[in-house]
């Protein structure tokens, strides 16, 4: 439907709902049947009720966003979704992406153990920071050879383990 949402409770501002059905709620498509976020700035969060380009990404139906003043924040891939690039890495399928404030590079990701990214040909799970879009600090994926050291799987590494200083 190509109808307008508005609400209006007693000056009161709804914060969140579950949608009957998908709808479009500003221009974004949020699937029906899963709760949605409002905030002052409109929409804050809602998983997507088809392939949608949010951004610089397109993010597949499926998907997890929230917002923050207006700007895309976060993002969780569903499990079943192909591999999603952010800033040159390929995220495996559900796997959560904090990007920075005001910016379209990676703070944070989430990643299922049983999964990983690969930076600098290592691959990489769980947790993983980064500072402005560069690799600060991750969890081996498995057993690796860093700069003639041998590292056990879920081994904690940082940029200067893997690129030296």
């Amino acid at each position: 439907m190509d109808r307008e949402i508005e609400f209006r409770i007693l000056g009161r501002l709804l914060e969140r709902c579950v949608l009957a059905e998908a709808t479009t709620v500003g221009a974004t498509a949020c699937v029906g049947g899963e709760e949605i976020v409002f905030s002052g700035d409109g929409l804050e969060a809602c998983t997507l009720a088809a392939l949608e380009r949010i951004g610089p990404f397109d993010l597949p139906e499926g998907t997890h966003i929230r917002f923050s003043q207006g700007r895309l924040s976060a993002i969780e891939t569903p499990d079943s979704s192909a591999p999603l690039v952010i800033s040159g890495l390929e995220l495996p399928p559900a796997t959560a992406v904090a990007l920075r404030d005001r910016s379209e590079e990676i703070d944070y990701l989430l990643i299922a153990d049983d999964r990983y990214v690969m930076i600098a040909e290592v691959k990489l799970t769980g947790r993983i920071n980064f500072d402005c879009g560069r690799f600060e600090y991750g969890t081996l994926f498995a057993d690796t050879l860093l700069r003639g050291r041998a590292l056990p799987h879920n081994a904690p590494v940082s940029r200067e383990d893997m690129f030296g200083r």
